[in-house]
């Protein structure tokens, strides 16, 4: 009989520590049973580029604080010790904002460089492209325009040129079959 009052008021606190009906991360209830502080990192990943900084060194609770005040993020702890916080954000980093290219790369993917193609400062690749489909169906032009870069200043753009381009990708398959 001693046990089952214990198990409710156990039952109890963890019901108030959740206030969502989904049951909480289990790298934060690892983290809770300790009293160890931590630094904090948070990645912002945006539609077009990633940032990164340290929000501090911080206890157990205020990192719990801070998941409960952004339920959005997601976290996770790292092999170090350190806890990693990723907020996704549908926008363009400062980065992608002030200096993003969408061009072609020396292999043939579509890229998103920082700055035009020619300085090759590679942000992310996209996928392969079919670049003979390409020179054969669309303008002239617009294979100059990608060569050069095509540049990029909000996520409608992105999406549009990302959008446009992805009809001239590579299957996988394909790839596969040029590779033997």
């Amino acid at each position: 009989m001693a046990k089952e009052p214990i198990a409710q008021e156990t039952l109890g606190k963890l019901m108030e520590a959740t206030t969502s009906s989904e049951p909480p991360q289990e790298w934060l209830e690892s983290l809770l049973k300790t009293d160890q502080a931590r630094i904090v990192h948070l990645n912002k990943i945006y539609t077009c580029g990633e940032e990164s900084e340290v929000l501090g060194k911080m206890k157990p609770k205020e990192i719990a604080l801070i998941i409960k005040e952004h339920p959005d993020w997601e976290g996770r702890l790292g092999a170090g010790g350190d806890v990693w916080l990723d907020e996704r954000i549908n926008g363009l980093s400062d980065t992608c904002s002030k200096d993003g290219y969408m061009g072609i790369d020396e292999n043939g993917n579509l890229t998103l460089f920082e700055g035009p193609p020619k300085k090759e400062k590679v942000l992310k690749t996209f996928f392969q492209l079919d670049v003979e489909t390409m020179e054969s169906v669309l303008p002239e032009d617009v294979l100059r325009q990608l060569q050069e870069g095509i540049r990029i200043q909000d996520v409608d753009e992105y999406n549009s040129v990302l959008s446009t381009f992805s009809d001239f990708a590579l299957e996988q398959s394909e790839k596969v079959m040029q590779q033997n």
